[in-house]
């Protein structure tokens, strides 16, 4: 939750069926600092993070990975800031990058505009009012995609799909503020691309 990095080698992981290892044991979390994601994949898998606050940049696994307990400074935070899910995914020539923010503002712009860097805070993805933030980031070269979030008057899972001219719509420049969905969303909201 601070933006440090931790490392586990599988081998450490316990095998079977029962209820594993508190992560606790396996690094050091600094503290009042608590792991919120896990990723597993080869070192060269690149992956775009970004904060609730609107910044984000590319990396790849193995900026990650650190030989100490207590891992390495991955990402830079406001106070107020918390890491979004990072989000794996294969290099493409179509590549976009998806944000959505948690008062359900959609903005795509092509990859091109961020930068690769293996820390910091990065680069603004998407501008917020001031009272919005970031709620989650995708990366995809398909021209559909999906929006998960909760029906506001039933609570229920809702999903919205959106493609073509009605994905188009959304497709501006990177720090711009996004255009808000056709539908109206609660949190969580989540980004799913099309495999």
């Amino acid at each position: 939750a601070k933006g440090r990095a931790y490392s586990v080698e599988p081998s450490q992981l316990p095998t079977g069926r029962g209820d594993g290892v508190p992560s606790s044991s396996l690094v050091e979390v600094q503290d009042g600092a608590h792991v919120m994601f896990c990723l597993a994949g080869k070192a060269d898998t690149p992956v775009m993070v970004a904060s609730s606050g609107g910044y984000g940049f590319l990396a790849k696994i193995s900026d990650m990975v650190s030989n100490r307990k207590a891992g390495r400074e991955f990402m830079t935070l406001n106070d107020d800031e918390i890491p979004l899910m990072p989000f794996e995914y294969q290099d493409s020539p179509g590549n976009y990058v998806a944000s959505v923010t948690e008062k359900g503002k959609l903005l795509l712009f092509s990859i091109a505009e961020l930068k690769y860097q293996p820390r910091g805070r990065g680069m603004i993805v998407m501008g917020l009012d001031e009272s919005d933030r970031l709620a989650a980031v995708a990366v995809s070269d398909k021209q559909t995609l999906t929006v998960t979030g909760r029906a506001p008057r039933s609570g229920k899972t809702d999903k919205l799909t959106l493609s073509g001219e009605k994905l188009a719509h959304h497709a501006l420049k990177r720090a711009r503020m996004g255009r808000v969905l056709p539908r109206k969303l609660k949190m969580p909201l989540s980004i799913q691309v099309a495999q």
